[in-house]
């Protein structure tokens, strides 16, 4: 059972709660609310059960920690499709790279741009064609 505890030098409060290897821990919550507190570990807890039983994918992992990044922040995990993020890459390479390695950096996203077609526009969590354990 997830619990919280706040230490006395520290404004958050701490999730405690038992790994699936069946150690106990504690990890910091972000928060000084108690509820939400209690939420974030309940999530903690409930990550760790699924990683017991073999259960716990990639896309449900990082769907945890988006919502308790949300829950923290009252603000979205920012996120970007593949195309965005290439570009914005490929963007910062013009600035380190000669201008030779970057028309072979442009060769490669363009041609990956294309291999990929639609999906390029699509965000990590919702790529059809990547398996997930």
């Amino acid at each position: 059972m997830a619990s919280v505890k706040r230490h006395p030098k520290s404004p958050f409060w701490m999730a405690c709660f038992t790994l699936s290897d069946g150690r106990r821990t504690t990890r910091s919550t972000g928060t000084s609310e108690k509820k939400e507190a209690q939420r974030i570990a309940n999530h903690f807890e409930d990550v760790a059960n699924e990683g017991k039983v073999k259960r716990l994918t990639e896309g449900r992992a990082r769907k945890t920690i988006a919502d308790i990044y949300a829950l923290a922040n009252q603000d979205t995990l920012p996120s970007s499709t593949i195309k965005e993020f290439l570009s914005s890459w490929l963007k910062r390479k013009e600035i380190e790279a000669g201008e030779m390695t970057h028309t072979r950096y442009k060769t490669v996203v363009d041609q990956l741009n294309k291999y990929l077609g639609s999906r390029r526009r699509s965000s990590r969590r919702s790529r059809p064609w990547m398996k997930t354990n």
